[in-house]
């Protein structure tokens, strides 16, 4: 029985890519502002090759990583989460989808607010289309806000077919963890469960490693971005990584013979860079691991869609988009 737990840590970039100027992300660099930090200790993801990817320049290199490493490149205009969710899945888009502001507290019920949203949803599309509608409840007072767990993000359907949409139409299993069933509008997505952080995300990928099904568990992290990047919070950030690291043997002992472990980001969102709080367009790294998968550096990918293509690939089924699969042909 196949399955393939892919994992995105949110915003986890590995440096800038070389159009990163025109997006105003000039020098920036998630792993290594993050590497800086006496929080930061990553053995397990240094032993899969984390740090053997091209154009990682942290002395953590291991002489035998135990995982196929790839630097991808985002071929999507922008360094919005929903654009690297969906390229990963195989839809690459040619203008950049995100309006994001920030802010403005108002004390509003969170249904009412979930409604309002709603309604921006139904008025932002075609020519107005935004990526994704943002509801972000906080408690506190002014000066003193805290955000809740209760974020729901109220995005557009999918402009093509996606590599979920295949799968599940293929009859196999498609399980999100996080906010993946947002993001994807719950298009091709057969089981869905929502969390409230980064440790429920880790326990409950945890938890379906223990169950039977065939097919894919598609995991989003989004402490990273959420908690730690957009806050500049280095330590934060660094500490959250060590956790998932930490876990990391976790996981691993849990898989079976034929499992792949996929881990990657869908953006950078790089917390040392002080000129600006938002995501920044970085390369991402992408790691594959499996009892029966050769490790190999493949370099670096034209695109995050090759992602989806590998999976397909695993399942036997020829994507409908553009991608090309990194394991090797049988």
């Amino acid at each position: 029985m196949k399955r393939i737990f892919l994992i995105v840590l949110d915003s986890f970039g590995i440096g800038e890519m070389p159009d990163a100027a025109d997006y105003g992300d000039k020098g920036t660099n998630t792993l290594r502002s993050v590497s800086a930090s006496a929080c930061f200790h990553m053995p397990n993801m240094a032993k899969l090759g984390l740090f053997n990817i091209d154009g990682v320049d942290i002395a953590m290199k291991e002489e035998h990583p135990a995982a196929v490493t790839a630097r991808m490149k985002e071929a999507s205009k922008g360094k919005d989460t929903t654009i690297g969710h969906w390229e990963i899945a195989g839809i690459i888009s040619e203008k950049p989808l995100p309006v994001y502001p920030d802010g403005f507290p108002k004390e509003i019920p969170v249904e009412t607010l979930y409604e309002y949203c709603r309604m921006a949803r139904k008025l932002l599309q075609g020519e107005h289309g935004v990526g994704r509608v943002i509801a972000r409840p906080f408690v506190g007072e002014s000066g003193n806000y805290t955000r809740t767990a209760k974020r729901h993000d109220f995005s557009l359907e999918p402009p093509g077919v996606t590599m979920l949409e295949q799968l599940s139409a293929a009859g196999r299993d498609v399980i999100s963890i996080g906010k993946i069933q947002d993001i994807f509008v719950g298009k091709g997505i057969t089981e869905y469960t929502y969390t409230k952080g980064n440790e429920e995300g880790i326990e409950k990928t945890l938890a379906y490693l223990e169950k039977d099904f065939e097919g894919l568990c598609f995991v989003n992290l989004v402490d990273y971005d959420m908690l730690y990047g957009h806050r500049n919070d280095i330590d934060g950030y660094a500490g959250a990584l060590a956790y998932f690291d930490e876990k990391l043997p976790e996981i691993i002992g849990k898989m079976k013979e034929e499992d792949i472990l996929m881990i990657t980001a869908d953006h950078g969102c790089d917390p040392g860079y002080t000129v600006s709080t938002d995501h920044s367009r970085e390369y991402t790294p992408f790691l594959m691991y499996g009892k029966n998968v050769a490790p190999e550096n493949l370099g670096t990918r034209d695109t995050f869609a090759d992602i989806g293509a590998t999976v397909l690939y695993y399942f036997g089924i020829t994507p409908e988009f553009k991608g090309q699969s990194m394991l090797p042909r049988a």
